[in-house]
């Protein structure tokens, strides 16, 4: 299992990176959750369900299939 929290910022001067040429675009985290398995592993999808449970408090919950992500950009 992968966890990955990010955050967007904005380089008000492109190619520095000091506090002050930066700035947050929201307040938000970006929090993904990704994991790869064989085909045959099918209770790690519940695995996945019981670790999303526990952020519901502090995380914005939203599933997204990559595949129809990619789909749509060709």
């Amino acid at each position: 299992m992968k966890i990955t929290v990010s955050k967007f910022y904005k380089m008000n001067q492109p190619g520095t990176t000091t506090n002050d040429s930066i700035e947050s675009i929201c307040p938000s985290y970006l929090v993904e959750l990704s994991v790869v398995t064989s085909s045959g592993q099918e209770g790690v999808g519940e695995d996945i369900k019981n670790f999303a449970e526990q952020l519901k408090p502090l995380v914005m919950l939203e599933k997204t299939d990559h595949r129809k992500i990619q789909l749509a950009q060709i």
